[in-house]
């Protein structure tokens, strides 16, 4: 399996050659991706990512939450997830593409050993080239007050 998008060079003002992505690779870029992270699929995640990607978890003892960087962490943390959470669910995602930043919005529902849980999630792709850089993640989590 390969992340599949390649972008279309196109002709700036200055007369270069840069890189777009169109809707359609964006889309595909995240299919990947997504395909990846729930497979845990090392492979294919570092064919959707750059070298020093980075997850900035929803939370965490810092202000952008904890950060993980490399593949390595970002895998343990996926397996942790996998472990830990059960009868996961992802609803209303929309992903839009907003020339170097993919916004994804979700919902996501189920049960860790805290009870269940039920929050509206964005997470901020930044796209260098044709990879993402870093998954910034923030949610809303609905409580009971």
């Amino acid at each position: 399996m390969w992340c599949s998008v390649r972008a279309t060079p196109v002709a700036s003002g200055d007369g270069e050659l840069d890189v777009a992505l169109t809707q359609q690779l964006v889309e595909q870029l995240m299919r990947d991706f997504g395909r990846g992270f729930f497979r845990a699929d090392r492979s294919l995640l570092e064919q959707c990512t750059t070298s020093d990607f980075e997850w900035h978890l929803h939370e965490g003892p810092e202000p952008q939450g904890r950060v993980l960087r490399g593949m390595e962490e970002v895998l343990n943390e996926i397996h942790r997830r996998q472990r830990a959470w059960h009868d996961v669910r992802y609803s209303d995602v929309d992903v839009t593409f907003t020339g170097e930043l993919i916004v994804q919005t979700f919902r996501v529902t189920g049960r860790n050993a805290q009870g269940a849980f039920d929050a509206r999630g964005v997470d901020l792709y930044p796209v260098h080239g044709e990879r993402i850089s870093r998954k910034d993640s923030y949610w809303k989590i609905r409580s009971g007050d």
